[in-house]
């Protein structure tokens, strides 16, 4: 392969750092750090606010169903209070045991109930609280991530030119190289690495500065196919 096309890969791959360094500065800029910070908060704070809201649903719905019980409870000990005042004074006294046996069972499950009732209220008391705090914090969260995020808008706007040009100078230097076979491995080998091409320096790799195989050297000047470094994995040229 001519070495000239070995060096417009490298002037390809000047561009493509170049323009790889711009979106990282893009992507690392503290705009956009404090959005994605932002915003990842309000994430949380939507996901506890559902949790809450669910909790609080159940709670209401636990309470419902112990006054329902209560209600029952008191329907019941009514009955059995009726039932007493009916017994005359020659009814069984076992009977008069048996009902009052009943209703102070039904009197420790009205308790038991009433403080189950009160748990209840209590915990769904501070749910309440603790919703309506996270919606202050969610709506406070909101109004920061419009800021930034228009703020991080404009920063864009203000660098689309700069990028555009990097990006025509990229596409304008891969014309250049005229061979889709060598591209096609500088594009395989840039999904892990960032700079897949390397001049071979003193015998020796620049990527990784491993040395070259006397025979895979001889083959790299001649420029008989494509030759990648052995430890790096680098397409590998000798000008």
């Amino acid at each position: 392969m001519e070495l000239a096309t070995y060096q417009a890969l490298w002037e390809y791959q000047k561009a493509d750092l170049d323009l790889n360094r711009f979106e990282r500065q893009l992507k690392n800029s503290e705009t956009r750090k404090k959005l994605l910070s932002v915003r990842n908060y309000l994430l949380d704070q939507q996901k506890k606010v559902k949790q809450l809201e669910e909790d609080l649903e159940k709670g209401q719905q636990n309470a419902a169903a112990v006054s329902g019980d209560i209600q029952k409870v008191l329907k019941d000990f009514a009955l059995l209070e009726d039932q007493l005042d009916n017994i005359g004074e020659d009814d069984d006294i076992g009977e008069v045991r048996r009902i009052s046996k009943e209703m102070d069972r039904l009197s420790k499950r009205l308790g038991t109930l009433n403080k189950e009732l009160e748990t209840i209220s209590r915990l769904a008391y501070g749910a309440d609280g603790v919703l309506k705090d996270a919606y202050v914090k969610m709506q406070k969260a909101k109004v920061d991530f419009d800021t930034l995020k228009a703020k991080h808008d404009e920063e864009l706007a203000a660098s689309q030119d700069e990028y555009n040009a990097l990006k025509a100078v990229v596409a304008e230097r891969e014309k250049a190289v005229n061979n889709a076979e060598l591209m096609a491995e500088y594009k395989k080998i840039r999904k892990n690495r960032v700079n897949p091409l390397a001049r071979v320096t003193e015998d020796r790799c620049s990527g990784c500065n491993m040395t070259i195989p006397s025979l895979t050297l001889r083959k790299i000047k001649e420029g008989d196919g494509i030759f990648e470094c052995e430890s790096c994995g680098r397409i590998l040229y000798s000008e």
